[in-house]
C-alpha cells in the first residue's frame, strides 16, 4: 500500500507549523525591538533559544515520522485481514459451487438413466404392452439400478432406488410366473396395469429432473459471480 495521504496527520503539519512560528517569533523579535546595547550574555541566551526551538522542532518531527509509521504498519495491518477475508470468502464459495456442479453432473446422469428405461415403453396413455417391454428390458439387463442415478443429490437418488428396486421385483415376480419364457397374455394383462403405474411414476421423476436442472444450473451461475467478486 503506497498511498502517501494519510488521513489525520494534517492537524499535526498544522501544529508543527504553528509551534515553529511561535518559537521563531519569540527568539527574533526581541532582537528587532530592544533599545538596549546587546552583550555576550544575550547572543548565548539567543543561541539557547534557537538550539532549544531546534529540539523542539526535531522531537516533534520525529514524532511525527513514527506516528505516520505506525498508521502505515496498521493500514498495512487492516489491509492484510481484509485480504485473508477474501480469500476464505473465496475458497468457501469455490467449494460450494464444485459441490453444486458435481451435484448437476450428477442430476443429468440420472435423467439420462431414467430416460433410457423408460423410453422404449409405451406412451403413458396406452393400456397394454407395458409387461412385454419390461421383459424385454430385462433381457437386455436394462433395469439394472445405476449407481450414479441412486446417488443423485436432493434425494432424487432415494426416489430412485425405491422406484428402480420396485421395478426389478415386479420382473421377478412375472419371471417366475412364466417361469423365464415369453410371459403368457393372461400374464400380461394382469401386470400391464401394475408395470403402466410405475413406469408413469419413472417418467414423472424424469420430468422432475428435467424442471430441477436448470434452477440448480441458474444457482451455479450465481455462485460463480460471487465467487469472483472476491478475487
Amino acid at each position: 500500500m503506497e498511498n502517501q495521504n494519510l488521513p489525520g496527520l494534517t492537524p499535526l503539519w498544522l501544529l508543527f507549523f504553528a509551534l515553529a512560528l511561535g518559537v521563531g517569533l519569540a527568539t527574533c523579535l526581541p532582537l528587532v525591538v530592544i533599545a538596549k546595547e546587546i552583550v555576550p550574555a544575550d547572543w548565548l541566551g539567543f543561541a539557547g533559544s534557537i538550539i532549544g526551538a531546534g529540539c523542539t522542532i526535531a522531537a516533534g518531527g520525529w514524532a511525527y515520522y513514527g506516528v505516520r509509521q505506525q498508521i502505515k504498519i496498521t493500514q498495512g495491518e487492516i489491509e492484510g485481514a481484509r485480504q485473508q477475508a477474501r480469500e476464505a470468502k473465496y475458497t468457501a464459495v469455490d467449494s460450494s459451487f464444485k459441490k453444486l456442479a458435481e451435484d448437476i453432473d450428477r442430476l443429468v446422469l440420472a435423467k439420462g438413466f431414467l430416460s433410457k428405461f423408460v423410453d422404449p415403453f409405451p406412451a403413458s396413455g396406452n393400456l397394454d404392452g407395458f409387461t412385454l417391454r419390461l421383459f424385454h428390458s430385462r433381457n437386455d439387463a436394462l433395469d439394472f439400478i445405476s449407481h450414479t442415478a441412486v446417488t443423485a443429490p436432493f434425494g432424487y437418488g432415494e426416489i430412485i432406488s425405491t422406484v428402480m428396486t420396485r421395478m426389478q421385483r415386479i420382473g421377478d415376480r412375472i419371471d417366475q410366473r412364466s417361469n423365464g419364457y415369453l410371459p403368457a397374455q393372461g400374464i400380461l394383462s394382469y401386470y400391464d396395469p401394475i408395470v403402466r403405474e410405475a413406469i408413469i411414476g419413472i417418467r414423472s421423476i424424469v420430468d422432475q429432473l428435467e424442471q430441477v436442472t436448470p434452477v440448480k444450473q441458474g444457482e451455479l451461475v450465481r455462485l460463480a459471480e460471487e465467487r469472483d467478486s472476491f478475487k
